[in-house]
Formats: C-alpha cells, structure tokens, sequence
C-alpha cells in the first residue's frame, strides 16, 4: 500500500494534485494501518480463545516466524488492549462511501501514472477490492 501512495502523490494527473487532498490521502492511508492491525488484534484473540497452537501441523519455529513478521507498529498499548476502539473510531471518521472514493481514486493514480516510479498493476484491482471488503467488516462490525 505504501508503494501505491508513493506513486499517487507522485501522479501530477490525479485526484492528488492539490496539498488538502494529499493531506487527506496520508491520513486515511495511516488510519486505515491502525485499522488493519486492530482486526488482526481482535482476529488473534478470537482465534486464541477458540484454539491453541497445539493443533497446528506448523513447527514452532515457523509460528514463531509468523509471530515476529506479524508485529504490529502502528497502536498503542492501549488500541492493543481494545481494538473495538480503533474500530468504531475509523467507521465514524471516514464513511464507507468516502473509503470507496478513496481508494478508487488511488487505484485510477496508480493506473494513470506516467512517471519513473512504478507500481506492479496486475494485482491493483484485486487488492483495491479486499481493501474495501476489509473496511466493509469493519463497518459491519462497528455498526453492531
């Protein structure tokens, strides 16, 4: 996701072109970060009170691989404590109408970009869709 801002705020022919759009485009993308570790937090803790790791066929050394790959950098001790927060936050901050405009228009800067910079576009779309259906969840989620 970081490579495909660059190249957005980069595209000189986009939907980014004036500062207060830029602006808004890095605060929705280091929302959407705390909103991605917060399901990955509750995500564990569901998994975690419904199994252990005994079943798994995964060495430990592989899960612990995992683990440590999977270290999350963007909340706090206390966003970690209660995920639900970041959520509900993110749901009534940004409209899941404006999430679509969004990432939309990240997808037509990163298609439209004619600059050295590049992005591999074969998987945009694709990832463009699970990004949406992942804030779908959240706003299902939030909505409870």
């Amino acid at each position: 996701m970081q490579q495909w801002i660059r190249v957005a705020l980069i595209n000189d022919q986009s939907a980014y072109e004036q500062g207060k759009a830029r602006k808004n485009l890095m605060e929705f993308s280091e929302r959407v970060l705390t909103l991605a570790e917060a399901l990955y937090v509750m995500n564990e803790k569901h998994q975690s009170a419904k199994q252990n790791n005994s079943g798994s066929l995964l060495p430990d050394q592989v899960i612990e691989s995992i683990r440590k790959s999977n270290e999350l950098k963007a909340l706090s001790k206390l966003e970690k404590s209660n995920p639900e927060m970041v959520i509900n936050a993110f749901c009534k901050t940004f409209s899941y109408v404006y999430c679509n405009c969004e990432i939309w228009d990240l997808l037509d800067a990163a298609v439209t970009n004619k600059n050295e910079y590049k992005v591999y576009k074969p998987n945009l779309v694709l990832f463009c869709q699970i990004l949406l259906a992942f804030i779908r969840i959240a706003n299902i989620f939030s909505n409870k």
